[in-house]
């Protein structure tokens, strides 16, 4: 099966919360570290460097699932207490996490005449 075509859906629901948390505390954790030192080192500003960060927040889960499916397909014991389903649904989530965050970002990079909170409705749109 190819990643999350062979997630339950009965199998998410008992570990929800935990994959809101492991969706959204890493991606932002990731972005803020990023934006920091892109901040620092390449002095870029704020918001272009959450920009950054928030990219790189995304191609996360790019490295993670290809390594659970081979962990998976070695048999090793991936799947007791729906570690698998976890952090595949996790990493699902946070990938919609970080590129709305990332559109939320980028108008407020180009449309300073806006209030914040009409930015950060238009972002995931």
């Amino acid at each position: 099966m190819k990643y999350g075509l062979s997630l339950d859906i009965m199998d998410i629901k008992k570990v929800g919360f935990a994959v809101i948390r492991l969706a959204f505390l890493p991606c932002f954790v990731e972005a803020t570290i990023f934006a920091a030192l892109s901040f620092f080192l390449l002095d870029l500003p704020w918001v272009w460097s959450f920009l950054l960060g928030f990219v790189i927040a995304a191609v996360t889960p790019a490295i993670i699932v290809p390594c659970l499916v081979e962990l998976r397909n070695r048999n090793f014991k991936v799947d007791e207490n729906n570690i698998s389903t976890m952090l595949i649904s996790a990493s699902s989530f946070d990938d919609v996490v970080a590129i709305s965050a990332y559109m939320i970002c980028l108008s407020s990079a180009f449309s300073s005449d806006k209030p914040l909170y009409w930015q950060i409705i238009q972002g995931p749109l």
